[in-house]
């Protein structure tokens, strides 16, 4: 049964469930979500992209990228984990970079940001301060903008070993 259930709501239809108002908390440990990033397509100027998550909706990131005439560069950036999103209203989900920008970064940042953002998919932009997430466009870009329908709103945060995706879902 609940397995027909998904299958419905993956095809978009919410009927039926016109009551459902449930509150999700999904914790992504560490190791799935650098499962995730490790999965982009090879190639592309970042070496390495490793994730740390920290309570009060912190992390620390860790990344190296080849960049023209420098070589390699590494940092470890402090990013702020964060936004909201909600049905109807133009809210994005949000990793701001908080600390370890040294002064020639951010050029470097704007100069890779061509050659990341076309290996990103719609719905995540990305300039010299900050990581945004449009959730409607994201849907759309993966092929599941049928969960638009069930997803009231959505915020991010994080605690130890722990990215948190909290969820409304509301059809």
């Amino acid at each position: 049964m609940l397995e027909q259930l998904l299958q419905r709501i993956k095809e978009g239809d919410l009927s039926g469930l016109d009551d459902t108002n449930l509150a999700l908390e999904l914790p992504v440990s560490e190791s799935l979500f650098q499962e995730i990033m490790d999965a982009r397509p090879p190639g592309g100027p970042l070496k390495k992209l490793g994730f740390q998550f920290l309570d009060g909706n912190r992390a620390l990131v860790q990344l190296s990228a080849r960049v023209p005439v420098l070589g390699v560069v590494s940092r470890t950036l402090a990013l702020q984990v964060g936004g909201e999103y909600e049905r109807g209203q133009a809210g994005l989900l949000r990793f701001e970079i908080v600390d370890g920008l040294k002064m020639l970064d951010k050029p470097i940042i704007n100069l890779l940001q061509n050659q990341v953002e076309k290996r990103l998919p719609a719905g995540i932009d990305l300039n010299a301060r900050i990581v945004t997430i449009d959730l409607p466009k994201l849907l759309h870009a993966l092929g599941q903008k049928h969960l638009l329908g069930l997803i009231a709103g959505a915020k991010l945060g994080s605690r130890t070993n722990q990215l948190v995706i909290y969820l409304h879902l509301q059809p």
